[in-house]
């Protein structure tokens, strides 16, 4: 028996030992796996954070062997393809002995480096993605071993959301970068706005520096709140974590913010329905330890959507007294406070409660008003132990009889440390006196008896924080009573409203700040509304319209600036259609100077109440030099045309003065081959000269001849001015020059022409010790000389009665200055004449324009001057001229020459 059993046993205790022998085999430690998470962004940017804290604590529950190796990209703050480049060279280098069992990737730029570089860092290696945007499906189906989750946030139902809870809502302002993300933000918010059947407008900010948006943000109006998607780079190009912008964000704003994003939660915004990147990161390492695991990536769908979270932030909820009751079902809300102990034990309270109440029901019984008594001191102890406000007694003698523990909260000092303070310790010296006269004045009324008993007064004040620090404190002050209404002592309600003072004086200062702008324009600047009431007036309409600031406002825009009460249907057409309108406009002022003004009206857009802002500006000096530079170049091209003109002009001019001066030779000169050739006609010389001196022919002749020098005098000038060559140029006195101009035209009595410009009155104002200026002498006198014979003309015969001097009611006269002016000599020649037309002045440049008659100019004059002055000695040339009020003149020459 004892063999047969070993026989039996032997085989059955060998199997065992097999089975043994495989079992711990099979149950040794498998080998570790590598897991690369390649984030897109930088270590501390919270939704990178949360992605990564997530795979970590996933994978460890359910890939413990796993060992995850995280890298960062960094590529908010650096990118572009070197950059990329060396990225794989050193994860070349560092994972040169490491091989990855799987590779994780957050967001889009490290999923496409992932797959860019794939062949070289991750040959073969499943890849899982997360927090992807760009996702496009023929893109990612012919990809093996690629599958992962898709980020999708629910930006219309964080709006939706949003408008429910604030149903007056006029403005969504959107605060978004111009960043791949915020790209990508715009066009699904584009798509949205297409859709959304809700009256309201959206605003969007653009990328301006952080603190023009900041200044953008602290104005919005009422029934506006702000969706903030993204805002990681500014326009001056500096660039901000999620926390840094959602903190000066939130800052600087005054409305509700909302968001899609959970990392912005606890940060500044109210709520919204939510993306957490924790949700991503927990599902990419479930689908990495499936794929640990033996799973096939293929297999997995890729997951297109994560619903998001509606999630609210209390502080926020009850800072815009949104009623929680309003919230969708199965809201998660931060922030709210921990219950008090009664709150948290309040079946075991109402345990005791009952149990007392049972045990002690004969001694209640019998102390009913005791116990009634301290049970109102109780409650009233515990909402007064349990307010944030201070709440404070004094006796009659004013000596503080209790403290609420919240003192400490607000100003540091615990109750007891309070009432060891002197008076002078808790208060500045005008708040004490103020609150002694207060209590003295109720004191006093209370006496007197004439004024109700439940009245209570409310004064502003500063106390002195633990720190050292002010804190602005509004306590309401009351008498405490018995229910006889006796007077028991004082009772006071104080409340710490230093932020609220603070927004006031910024608001204030800002306020201040917007109307110094307003008033250092250089233009008059009006607001009104869509009634055509002034609601804004600047110091310069002030002077422009002499009616104060006080007088315009709410006034008719018609009666405080009645220059523009014809342009009041624009305005309202304007405001109306929501467009810019410019109107230029004309006008002579007293002294009959032609003015421009522009008027601009822009409608106010994104404001509560529809109105508009009218900006005037005097643009005449604008639209002067505008005409110069047109008369500018209209003198280089035609000067180009009369210059050619002059050339072809010349030779036959040429032959006409060598004819004519011939014909004089041969009809006056005594020559023997005139004499014979008289002889032979049966006459003589001498006949012939007494024939034609009476008929003045030799007179004519000459004449004939000087007009020709003449015309070859004008063309050689034409032909001089319109050629580039080396001038002659010398130190010349500008004063002196003016004067032996002024010399010549005195020389030059006419009277055809009907004027002796030595009865013209000359005033000087030269400037004393005025340098001397580089010029060509000649040149620069015939520039003066031009421009005095034509003043003298028009001033003697420019009036319909063609005037003479005797006949001026005021004497004709030129007022002439010259002074140093931005190292340029300047010369001012001012007549009182009849002055000339905006048409003719415009033209007054141009060669062969005249207004006077064939006989009596050739229009080449004031052209030749101009080039004179600009073209061969680089100053300046200009006519001013109002019809009526004389002419003006203005020459400047450089100091140094050109």
């Amino acid at each position: 028996m004892p063999d047969r059993r070993i026989k039996k046993t032997g085989p059955v205790f060998i199997r065992f030992l097999v089975l043994l022998a495989a079992a711990v085999l099979f149950a040794a430690p498998a080998t570790a796996k590598n897991v690369l998470l390649l984030n897109s962004y930088h270590d501390g940017m919270i939704w990178t954070d949360e992605i990564t804290q997530a795979v970590q604590s996933e994978l460890a529950e359910k890939a413990p062997s796993a060992s995850v190796h995280v890298e960062y990209m960094d590529s908010k703050r650096y990118f572009g393809s070197d950059y990329y480049h060396s990225l794989q060279t050193f994860f070349l280098e560092k994972f040169r002995h490491t091989e990855f069992d799987a590779v994780i990737t957050s967001d889009d730029n490290a999923l496409n480096f992932a797959l860019e570089h794939r062949s070289s860092l991750f040959p073969g290696t499943p890849i899982i993605f997360c927090g992807v945007n760009h996702y496009d499906k023929e893109r990612f189906d012919p990809l093996d071993n690629v599958t992962g989750i898709v980020e999708s946030y629910d930006l219309a139902g964080t709006i939706e959301l949003a408008l429910d809870l604030h149903p007056h809502t006029r403005t969504i302002f959107v605060v978004n970068d111009n960043t791949p993300t915020g790209r990508a933000n715009r066009k699904v918010i584009d798509r949205i706005v297409t859709g959304l059947n809700r009256d309201v407008a959206f605003q969007f900010s653009g990328t301006p520096p952080m603190k023009d948006l900041q200044a953008k943000l602290s104005s919005l109006p009422e029934k506006t709140i702000v969706l903030l998607c993204s805002f990681n780079r500014d326009g001056a190009g500096n660039t901000y974590t999620y926390r840094e912008s959602i903190r000066l964000i939130s800052r600087a704003c005054s409305v509700p913010i909302y968001g899609f994003w959970g990392f912005y939660l606890d940060r500044g915004i109210v709520g919204g329905s939510l993306t957490f990147g924790k949700d991503h990161g927990k599902q990419a390492a479930q689908m990495a330890a499936k794929v640990l695991n033996g799973t096939d990536p293929d297999s997995l769908d890729i997951i297109t959507r994560i619903d998001g979270r509606s999630a609210f932030d209390y502080k926020k909820l009850q800072q815009f007294k949104i009623n929680r009751q309003t919230l969708p079902e199965n809201s998660s809300i931060i922030n709210i406070p921990a219950p008090s102990f009664i709150q948290e034990h309040i079946g075991l309270v109402i345990f005791i409660l009952v149990t007392l109440a049972v045990m002690l029901t004969s001694i209640l019984l019998l102390f009913a008003g005791f116990s009634a008594k301290r049970k109102s001191e109780y409650k009233y102890r515990l909402l007064a132990d349990n307010s944030n406000d201070i709440i404070w007694t004094r006796d009659l003698d004013l000596n503080v009889t209790y403290l609420s523990p919240s003192i400490e909260k607000i100003l540091g000092y615990t109750p007891k440390e309070s009432m060891k303070l002197s008076n002078e310790q808790k208060m500045p010296q005008p708040s004490l006196e103020k609150m002694a006269s207060l209590f003295s004045e109720e004191i006093e009324n209370e006496k007197k008896g004439n004024l109700p008993p439940n009245r209570s007064r409310t004064v502003e004040i500063q106390m002195y924080r633990k720190d050292g620090t002010i804190a602005d404190i509004e306590t309401t002050v009351g008498f405490l009573r018995n229910r006889k209404g006796t007077v028991l002592g004082m009772l006071g309600i104080s409340r710490d409203i230093s932020q609220r003072k603070a927004a006031e004086k910024e608001l204030k200062e800002a306020g201040l700040y917007i109307n110094d702008i307003i008033n250092s324009m250089p233009s008059v600047l009006m607001g009104v509304d869509r009634n055509g009431l002034v609601t804004h007036w600047n110091t310069l309409a002030e002077e422009k319209t002499g009616n104060s600031r006080q007088k315009a406002l709410h006034n008719n825009l018609e009666t405080v600036y009645p220059e523009i009460a014809d342009e009041l249907e624009t305005i309202r057409t304007a405001i109306r259609e929501q467009k810019v309108i410019r109107i230029r406009k004309e006008r002579l002022t007293e002294d009959k100077e032609q003015r421009h003004e522009e008027i601009v009206i822009y409608p106010l857009t994104g404001s509560r109440e529809p109105g508009a802002v009218i900006r005037v500006e005097d643009i005449t000096e604008r639209v002067r030099m505008t005409d110069l530079m047109i008369q500018s170049e209209k003198m280089l091209s035609v000067g180009g045309l009369a210059a050619g003109m002059a050339h072809e002009i010349n030779n036959p001019l040429a032959g006409m003065i060598q004819n004519a001066e011939v014909v004089i030779n041969r009809l006056t000169g005594k020559l023997p081959a005139n004499d014979a050739a008289a002889a032979e006609c049966g006459t003589d010389m001498e006949t012939i000269r007494r024939f034609m001196e009476n008929r003045s022919i030799p007179g004519l002749l000459s004449n004939v001849t000087a007009s020709g020098m003449r015309a070859a005098k004008i063309v050689n000038n034409m032909l001089s001015f319109s050629k580039k060559r080396d001038q002659v140029k010398e130190l010349a006195d500008i004063r002196q020059l003016i004067d032996m101009s002024i010399e010549l035209a005195q020389n030059d009595y006419n009277i055809k022409k009907n004027h002796d410009f030595r009865r013209i009155e000359i005033r000087k104002d030269y400037q004393q010790n005025l340098p001397s200026v580089q010029c060509e002498p000649s040149k620069i006198e015939q520039v003066f000389l031009n421009i005095l014979k034509n003043g003298a003309e028009a001033m003697i015969t420019g009036n319909p009665e063609n005037r003479t001097e005797t006949e001026t009611a005021e004497p004709p006269c030129f007022y002439i200055k010259c002074v140093l002016s931005n190292n340029e000599v300047k010369v001012e020649i001012r007549d009182n004449g009849p002055g000339m037309p905006e048409n003719v002045r415009k033209r007054l440049f141009e060669p062969f324009f005249t207004t006077k008659g064939p006989e009596k100019g050739t229009g080449l004059g004031l052209s030749v001057a101009y080039f004179i002055i600009t073209q061969n000695h680089g100053g300046r040339m200009s006519v001013e001229s109002v019809e009526g009020a004389g002419t003006k003149f203005t020459i400047a020459l450089p100091v140094n020459g050109t």
